[in-house]
């Protein structure tokens, strides 16, 4: 009878330690994002990611979710400055002169250019405009974006555009030039508060970047006289906007637009989402000095895995990039936030019933006759920097565009 026990015993041991073995705590990797805010499209994207452990129960992802992408470059950093590296970071489009080159230069960062070759479902997930800009010269890839941005124009109330009897967007920078003068003698001849355009320091850039197009490329090089020539010319824009626009960052710009107190809101297409439903928008991109019209198609700084030396914490970190580029994902990515997918194999055109104003935009960035990046991918961080700071005081005339112009190559 004792003997009995005692085998019984041993037996609901052994059985005890297997389901212990079997049972194995998953895997924590933690992701450093943007996406931290209130608004609809952060509150999307953050969902997108928390489903990540539906589909891998084995991987824990915890967030830690920042207002902007610039407070991820600063939280990074002072990680990084210390030896910590993170799981995954996503850059959102910043940090190529600090955290990416850092990173890279310290083996911070795995090069994922190897698990793209090995698995031809991943790589057929990547855009090639990814490929073609962040592909080192060794053949190295040290990040992967899961959206492309389209921009490089504007959006304007078509309504306010037929009131002042403006048929179309303009075609040429004559044109446009007199487009807002329209605007601005119908606002005045009606006694409305309405402006014709909006400025900020960040679309600034973009408006400059459009009138130096065909002349940029990273690392930017160009001519003095060139440059001042441009920056006249936003000084002649700048003119239709509203007297304090160097205190408006993007949401005050944004909500001026959707009161309909300004006619035109520079943006990319994925703007469209932040747009009152009931206004009668449509996207025009910047007219081309050679003809037709530039914008803006680029892969921006995505997601950089950090090189923690975990195997196991890679690999997990790894699964989440591919989980991102991967179809069903991307078309949540475009039906939830109504920002352009990567994956080169969504069909936008099957969205058009649902989403007109969005495929508009899109059609009208792609259909233009040049094509450049986005100020981030053309100007250095510093440089960025270096705009965003000065770019209004050069517009209201207490800063020289020749002291713009030093600041921005000096070291």
């Amino acid at each position: 009878m004792k003997l009995s026990v005692w085998i019984a015993a041993v037996l609901t041991a052994v059985c005890l330690c297997g389901c212990a073995e079997k049972v194995k705590e998953p895997v924590e990797i933690i992701l450093i994002h943007g996406w931290g805010t209130s608004e609809p499209d952060h509150t999307a994207m953050r969902q997108i990611y928390k489903d990540f452990e539906k589909e891998n129960p084995d991987i824990r992802l915890n967030l830690v979710s920042m207002p902007s992408s610039d407070e991820v470059i600063r939280k990074a950093d002072d990680m990084m400055a210390v030896g910590s590296i993170p799981d995954l970071i996503f850059l959102g489009g910043n940090g190529r002169d600090t955290i990416y080159r850092f990173a890279k230069q310290k083996d911070y960062a795995v090069d994922m250019m190897p698990y793209i070759k090995d698995d031809p479902e991943f790589s057929a997930n990547i855009a090639p405009e990814l490929l073609s800009y962040w592909t080192t010269p060794d053949g190295q890839l040290y990040t992967v974006s899961d959206v492309l941005l389209l921009s490089g124009g504007y959006w304007y109330n078509a309504e306010l555009f037929q009131a002042a009897g403006i048929e179309k967007a303009p075609e040429t920078w004559e044109e446009f030039f007199d487009v807002c003068q329209r605007l601005e003698t119908y606002a005045h001849t009606h006694q409305l508060a309405v402006t014709p355009i909006q400025m900020n320091p960040e679309n600034s850039i973009y408006l400059l970047d459009a009138f130096l197009a065909g002349k940029l490329s990273y690392p930017v090089e160009i001519e003095t006289d060139t440059f001042l020539a441009a920056l006249d010319r936003l000084k002649e824009v700048s003119r239709y906007s509203g007297g304090s626009a160097g205190n408006y960052g993007y949401r005050d710009v944004l909500e001026l637009f959707n009161e309909g107190k300004s006619a035109m809101y520079i943006n990319g297409v994925w703007g469209s989402a932040l747009i009152d439903e009931d206004l009668d928008v449509r996207y025009s991109a910047f007219p081309y000095e050679c003809g037709g019209k530039s914008a803006c198609v680029s892969a921006c700084l995505g997601y950089l895995v950090g090189n923690t030396r975990n195997e196991k914490k890679m690999e997990a970190s790894i699964r989440f990039v591919k989980y991102m580029v991967s179809e069903n994902v991307q078309k949540r990515v475009i039906a939830e936030t109504q920002q352009i997918p990567a994956n080169p194999n969504i069909r936008l055109e099957e969205y058009e019933d649902e989403m007109p104003r969005f495929c508009q935009g899109t059609a009208e960035v792609l259909g233009s006759n040049y094509i450049m990046e986005v100020p981030d991918n053309i100007w250095s961080g510093r440089q960025i920097n270096l705009l965003k700071e000065n770019i209004m005081a050069v517009l209201d005339g207490s800063r020289s565009g020749e002291e713009l112009d030093q600041l921005l190559r000096e070291p």
